[in-house]
């Protein structure tokens, strides 16, 4: 009687030539030895036929199918029918894993009896070879079903499955074009039983121009499919855990439009990677807006940015030019969509930051607001900010090696002097040595289109509208003509300096983290009425007007009220008037 190996690897190949023979040798490379591999030969056309009768010749535990699906799902299906495994493996025929993987995985299963599944991290690798990080979701092993039920956490080749209740479930659904692999993942998660973690990456996901040949308009329609049925009962699954029944819990996890949000955007943002018309943007509404998933909802889109443009994340910044233009108008989109252009702006921020940090900065890196740079820290020279750029991010360099790293908002033009104040705050002088004292001393010149100057005019002009307005101690003849004229030359100034929109980058993280104090340093009860003075554009007004029954927004600037009001169309509690 024949031997029935510990593990099934089913190999799904389509006109695979050019890399089924790495992933097969990837299997007579590791150091578990008890498993047979099933190749599925789905219609292929080329070399593939000839290459899979070679290995079947060659080794004993290589079998071969013949199958006219034209489809992975149908292929894997018939594999697991002859399959004779206790588990079972997906791999394509594009992909491979590390020599020590089904040694680690089964390893890992010995300490769980119960266990469902098996699963380890994995690594993207681009066609010039280079590997992504790690990549694993340690909520799979903690509350799996949620985690299926909103996202497809795990790729295909990164698990090995109970043979027998794969079976038991169906297999995989042929009628999904795509997703499928996350569906049946899924319906197991659904029984209730533990997911096993294996915190390595022992799978290696290869990402080619074929890869980015896929339709998002059916990516997105089918994964709507599967995030539906997450948030539903299932009749495929007969015997489905009393908790999960009925489906996910919104209370676990994001709701099923925001998990379809999340999904949309990760797409749009690799669409923009492959200069590929992106998904509408009214397909992330649901996307969270508040302050603190900024930076996730940036870090989905460089994930997604990565597989379009095939690049490693120290390889982005540099490809700028290639999606820049793209993903900002994404982003600005989901500005309109949200209607917070101020949110969006804090998604773009924390994007170009995330492409910086990934940077080495050998030459300049110019995206939509920020300038990455290098700057000698013991002999800075002036720099000139392109047009639109209102942010820096710099390596200090001394003795060839990063010392500090810098990020700030700039107004203009950032001087040699601004430079030398910032380095001396930072570096110590003993590092600077011999250079601290010519820094410390150089002469300090505001030219008035730089960062100082433009702060200096401001605050002079600020100044003697202060002094203009005191009150002297005796009045003079006629102090209501002299009023009006001072409260005509203040309103003069703010009317023209809010005659461009946005003059103070309201959605900058400084803004956002000073709006953000003021808000919790609120009383915690109810609040009747409110008089915000100097609200500008209306920025904070829109967060404010939730905390209070009735809300007065005064400004100077009639311009700015105008705008204000519009802002907060939508806030019925809200007036606005001009005051000085």
């Amino acid at each position: 009687m024949a031997h029935d190996p510990l593990v099934s690897i089913v190999v799904p190949a389509h006109n695979a030539e050019a890399t089924l023979a790495r992933a097969l040798d990837c299997l007579l490379d590791q150091q578990m030895a008890d498993w047979e591999a099933i190749i599925v030969d789905d219609a292929s056309t080329d070399r593939t036929p000839s290459i899979i009768a070679g290995y079947v010749q060659r080794d004993a535990r290589f079998r071969t199918l013949r199958s006219c699906a034209y489809s992975a799902a149908a292929a894997r299906n018939s594999g697991i029918s002859t399959a004779r495994g206790h588990w079972l493996m997906f791999l394509d025929a594009d992909d491979w894993v590390d020599a020590s993987f089904l040694a680690k995985m089964l390893a890992a299963l010995e300490t769980a009896a119960d266990a469902a599944a098996v699963y380890c991290g994995s690594r993207r690798v681009m066609p010039d070879g280079e590997l992504t990080p790690s990549s694993i979701s340690t909520e799979v092993a903690i509350q799996p079903f949620e985690t299926f039920a909103r996202q497809c956490a795990v790729c295909t080749h990164a698990l090995l499955v109970d043979r027998e209740t794969i079976v038991e479930l169906g297999g995989f659904d042929v009628s999904l074009r795509t997703c499928e692999d996350w569906d049946l993942w899924q319906r197991l998660a659904r029984l209730g039983k533990n997911w096993v973690m294996v915190d390595e990456p022992l799978a290696f996901y290869r990402i080619s121009p074929n890869s980015l040949s896929r339709d998002s308009t059916q990516m997105l329609a089918d994964a709507g499919i599967v995030i539906a049925r997450g948030f539903s009962p299932d009749s495929r699954v007969k015997d489905p855990a009393a908790a999960h029944a009925n489906g996910a819990i919104e209370a676990n996890g994001c709701s099923a439009s925001e998990a379809l949000a999340w999904f949309a955007l990760w797409n749009t943002a690799s669409d923009c990677g492959r200069s590929s018309l992106p998904i509408d943007p009214q397909s992330l509404r649901a996307l969270p807006v508040a302050r603190k998933w900024a930076r996730e909802i940036a870090r989905v889109a460089v994930d997604g940015l990565m597989v379009g443009s095939l690049s490693v994340p120290a390889q982005l910044a540099a490809r700028w030019d290639r999606f820049g233009g793209a993903i900002t108008e994404l982003i600005i989109g989901l500005g309109k969509v949200w209607d917070n252009a101020a949110a969006a702006r804090r998604v773009q921020y924390h994007l170009e930051q995330m492409l910086l940090e990934a940077d080495d900065l050998a030459a300049p890196r110019s995206l939509a607001r920020t300038l990455g740079l290098r700057v000698d820290a013991r002999n800075p020279t002036s720099t000139e900010l392109p047009e639109g750029t209102d942010q820096i991010y710099a390596h200090l360099i001394m003795d060839g090696q990063i010392d500090a790293v810098v990020q700030f908002g700039v107004l203009g033009t950032v001087t040699t002097d601004h430079w030398i104040e910032l380095i001396l705050d930072i570096l110590p002088p003993d590092r600077l040595s011999d250079s601290a004292e010519a820094l410390s001393t150089a002469e300090r010149r505001s030219d008035p289109d730089s960062h100082f100057g433009k702060l200096a005019q401001l605050a002079a002009e600020a100044l003697e509208l202060v002094r203009s307005s005191a009150e002297p101690a005796e009045p003079p003849a006629t102090p209501r003509r002299a009023r009006t004229t001072d409260r005509s030359d203040r309103t003069a100034f703010w009317n023209s300096y809010f005659a461009t929109e946005d003059p103070w980058s309201y959605g900058s993280r400084y803004e956002q983290e000073k709006y953000e104090r003021q808000l919790e340093i609120l009383p915690a009860g109810p609040i009747g009425r409110a008089l915000e003075l100097a609200c500008a554009e209306g920025h904070f007004t829109r967060q404010l007007a939730p905390r209070v029954g009735r809300l007065t927004a005064t400004d100077i600037s009639a311009i700015a009220i105008e705008r204000a009001g519009a802002r907060c169309s939508d806030q019925p509690n809200v007036e606005f008037g001009v005051l000085d």
